[in-house]
């Protein structure tokens, strides 16, 4: 029997795949861990009467909660979606609504606008959704959390159509013009609107499943580990004794 250098090959090609995978999942589980303990210190905190400034809402902050002073700029209203939230047994399909929110003033006394989440919506109240206007100053109580990133299986944003599926910051930009917007988005804990629910629990109570998607890609270089050896490396032992 010849030495397989072909299997050989293609095995050390994958365990090294499986490898890089369970690696990278312990990598994201640390990071969950490091978010999770920056949920639980700013849920511990609560919202109490904490006013939090333009600058703020910057990466340092993020998961404190606390109460922001600004006016909504509707104009620029986005509708995120479409998203899912759960109701005992039932499931609603809608939108998370996001409205950018003027701040009093940000660095170099140039106004800053966050982008606010302030919540899901059905898609019938969306389409009516100047009923949720709220003119004036508004006082917000939220959390920072960071603008959440798109994956490889979102959708392009199509702007001119009112389609967004994330909040791409090319897309709102130029959605927005020149205005300057900060790089974390605001959750709303309430605003008193029924047709409008938080999701200040989607984010503060993450699933972290890391853990056990690195064991299954480290389980699954074992077993191919141990196909190759009772594949080739055995019949070629039993072969030179």
């Amino acid at each position: 029997m010849r030495f397989p250098w072909i299997a050989s090959i293609f095995t050390l090609c994958g365990l090294a795949v499986l490898c890089t995978l369970g690696t990278w999942q312990l990598q994201r589980l640390e990071w969950k861990e490091q978010m999770l303990s920056q949920i639980e210190q700013g849920m511990r905190e609560g919202p109490t009467q904490n006013i939090l400034s333009a600058s703020d809402i910057n990466v340092q902050n993020l998961y404190q909660l606390g109460i922001v002073h600004g006016e909504f700029d509707h104009e620029y209203d986005i509708l995120l979606g479409p998203k899912t939230m759960r109701d005992g047994l039932d499931t609603h399909i809608g939108f998370h609504l996001i409205s950018p929110l003027r701040l009093e003033q940000g660095k170099n006394g140039q106004t800053l606008n966050v982008l606010v989440n302030r919540g899901f919506i059905s898609q019938e109240d969306a389409k009516m959704i100047a009923n949720t206007h709220i003119g004036g100053e508004a006082i917000i109580s939220g959390m920072i959390a960071p603008i959440p990133r798109a994956n490889m299986f979102t959708p392009s944003n199509k702007p001119s159509d009112g389609l967004w599926f994330s909040l791409n910051s090319i897309d709102v930009q130029n959605h927005m013009g020149d205005k300057a917007i900060a790089p974390n988005v605001l959750l709303v804990a309430s605003l008193g609107d029924e047709r409008l629910r938080s999701v200040i629990d989607e984010v503060s109570k993450p699933k972290n499943n890391h853990l056990q998607y690195a064991f299954f890609w480290f389980t699954m270089a074992l077993a191919l580990s141990a196909i190759y050896i009772l594949r080739f490396v055995v019949p070629l032992l039993r072969q030179s004794s």
